[in-house]
Parts: structure tokens; C-alpha cells; sequence
């Protein structure tokens, strides 16, 4: 039986060596192109590896967000209600000096006042109380009608006193009619009461 026996022969083009041992050959690691293949296929595997560490920290921060647990609406239901209250106790701070007020300009400030706290009101279904801060806004400055005729309509609606709800929608169309007409926040408004009148009067709303 003959003896295998190896030898080295250089590739011209490549440089690298190739080992030849009987009448199989293979390419050593050898030689500049060599080199160059041993840096490129390092470089494969160092982004295959971080792409794989990528895809673990992904698939673990996506596992760790899901088990988180998520807010029931009963606790978003009770924040939103705590800090409604928060609004309203602040809002009564606000206005719980006026009586004190004896500047007839300062007073007509106090109209912002009352009108914010109407809203507060509105927001813990107080009607009747948010109407009569709406009132005294509007009572303290005209000016603010544009800004609260709206909400006043809604708070009438909300009390069962419709009859007052339909006359302060209409009082409020009116003014919105008068408002430039690229008065987007007036055009707005405009198209809304327009159909909100129309379920006031009649309980339906045009399709």
C-alpha cells in the first residue's frame, strides 16, 4: 500500500498556501487573502452574535412589558375622579375671596375664575352648581360669553331644564354667527350646536 504523504504548494493567485496529502487538498488559513478571510468571517460571526443578543434583550423587554399588569378602567375611572376633585377643591379656593373684592376690574376678573369653575363642577356631574358658576361668570364679564354659552347649554341639558338649554344654544349660535368666518374654532362650534340644537328640539339627529 502506498504511502499518503503531504505537501505544501503556494496559490499563485491567492497566495494562500494549499496542502495537498495524497489526491485531496484543502486551503490552509494562510497567506494575505487568507488573512483578509479570516477578518471577514469573524466579522460574520461577531453580527451574527450581536444580532442574536439584539433579538434576546428585544424578546425579553417585549416579555417583561407584557407581564406587566395593566391599568383596570374601575383605576383610571377613580385618578381621573380624584383629580377632578383636586380641580374643584382649587377651583373653590379661587373664588372663595370674592366677596372681599371691591374693585369693579378686579371683579371682572374674577369672571375666569367662576367660569373654570363651572367646568370643575360640570366634571363631577354637578349641573345645577356649574350652571350657577356659569351664570356669574357671564355676570361679571360679558366678555365671556363666546367662551361659555356652550358649556352652559350643555349644563341646562344635563339638569332637565331643556326649555333653558334650547334658548342658551340659540343665544349661542347667534353669537357664533357673528365671528369671522376663518374663525376655525367658531366655524367649528357653529356646526356642533347647530346639530346639538336639532337633538334638543327633537330628540334625533339628522343622518
Amino acid at each position: 500500500m502506498a504511502q499518503e504523504t503531504s505537501k505544501k504548494v503556494d496559490a499563485p493567485e491567492s497566495k494562500a498556501t494549499i496542502v495537498v496529502s495524497g489526491n485531496k487538498k484543502w486551503y490552509s488559513l494562510r497567506g494575505p487573502s487568507a488573512a483578509k478571510n479570516r477578518y471577514i468571517l469573524a466579522t460574520i460571526v461577531v453580527g451574527v452574535l450581536l444580532g442574536a443578543g439584539v433579538a434576546w434583550y428585544t424578546s425579553k423587554d417585549e416579555t417583561k412589558q407584557a407581564s406587566k399588569p395593566t391599568e383596570s378602567s374601575a383605576a383610571r375611572e377613580l385618578n381621573y375622579q380624584e383629580r377632578f376633585d383636586d380641580d374643584l377643591a382649587k377651583a373653590q379656593d379661587n373664588v372663595a375671596d370674592f366677596d372681599k373684592v371691591t374693585s369693579p376690574k378686579l371683579k371682572m376678573a374674577y369672571g375666569q375664575r367662576y367660569q373654570d369653575l363651572g367646568v370643575a363642577y360640570d366634571n363631577v356631574g354637578k349641573s345645577a352648581d356649574a350652571i350657577a358658576a356659569y351664570k356669574k361668570a357671564i355676570e361679571l364679564n360679558p366678555n365671556l360669553k363666546l367662551t361659555t354659552l356652550g358649556a352652559l347649554t350643555m349644563a341646562y341639558d344635563a339638569n332637565g331644564q331643556k326649555a333653558l338649554a334650547i334658548a342658551t344654544c340659540e343665544e349661542y349660535l347667534a353669537l357664533l354667527r357673528t365671528q369671522p368666518k376663518d374663525d376655525i374654532s367658531s366655524a367649528t362650534a357653529l356646526a356642533a350646536y347647530t346639530t346639538q340644537l336639532e337633538y334638543l328640539k327633537t330628540g334625533k339627529v339628522a343622518q
